[in-house]
């Protein structure tokens, strides 16, 4: 698939590939449930997709939905 060769790409460019994920291991948690709300509602915000009178959201299993409710109290920890 489409990863397999963008590894397979960083590989053959030298990229340590356990560095890079050490680095993904860093994400917050729920970060990529939180960008998805965002994208949802820059989406929403444009006039072409803003006509909507209610939106259903089919969140993941349960763990990241649960992430995703708590993320708002991690960014306020965060920052302060």
């Amino acid at each position: 698939g489409l990863g397999t060769g963008v590894l397979n790409a960083l590989s053959k460019a030298g990229v340590d590939l356990n560095v890079i994920a050490s680095l993904l291991e860093l994400s917050p948690p729920g970060i990529d449930e939180a960008v998805a709300l965002a994208r949802l509602m820059q989406l929403l915000g444009e006039h072409e997709h803003g006509e909507f009178e209610r939106v259903v959201i089919d969140t993941a299993p349960t763990g990241h939905t649960l992430r995703l409710l708590a993320f708002p109290q991690f960014l306020h920890g965060l920052i302060g």
